[in-house]
């Protein structure tokens, strides 16, 4: 899918009417493992990656290309399997593709992420497992801009059994140049 992202931005960008994003946003995701329980959901709620993208419009149609590859770190949460106590460190990368239609300063979207999701366990400061997932997640949204350069947003992304996803959302701030 990366290499249609990348082809998609190349013919966009050849029209050099889109804008660049630069951006932060908070993922909150709610899972069912079947095994591990995180003892707080509330412990994910920090900024944990910088996206990139780039805007192209079409009228009110707008097209836009992310990833959060760039600069992401993991993060670190508490979990217990009912006997033992863990650490789980998690870095979730994506490449995404989001659709909108503009109507005055609000935009709903609809997007395809293709997500990589990198996870370790610690159990006494020593990993004992760790494990790579690839999955196309999909969702929709809500962009308002408080300016024309200044969006806020806020995602919802469906869920999705390979990753124990049993539903996520994500908010966050782009700046538009």
């Amino acid at each position: 899918m990366i290499k249609y992202i990348l082809f998609i931005f190349l013919i966009l960008t050849t029209t050099a009417q889109g804008k660049i994003s630069l951006g932060s946003s908070i993922l909150y995701a709610k899972q069912n493992h079947p095994t591990l329980k995180f003892k707080s959901n509330t412990d994910q709620l920090k900024l944990t990656s910088l996206n990139i993208g780039y805007i192209e419009k079409f009228e009110k149609i707008t097209i836009g290309l992310y990833t959060n590859r760039i600069l992401n770190v993991k993060l670190k949460r508490k979990a217990t399997d009912g006997i033992s106590n863990f650490i789980s460190k998690s870095k979730t990368k994506y490449n995404l593709i989001q659709i909108g239609y503009i109507k005055k300063n609000i935009m709903p979207t609809f997007f395809i992420a293709d997500t990589i999701l990198e996870q370790e366990l610690y159990y006494n400061n020593i990993k004992i497992s760790e494990q790579k997932d690839r999955v196309y997640l999909f969702g929709t949204g809500l962009n308002i801009f408080l300016d024309k350069n200044i969006v806020f947003n806020i995602n919802y992304i469906m869920p999705s059994g390979k990753i124990y996803l049993q539903s996520g959302f994500s908010f966050g701030f782009n700046y538009l140049f």
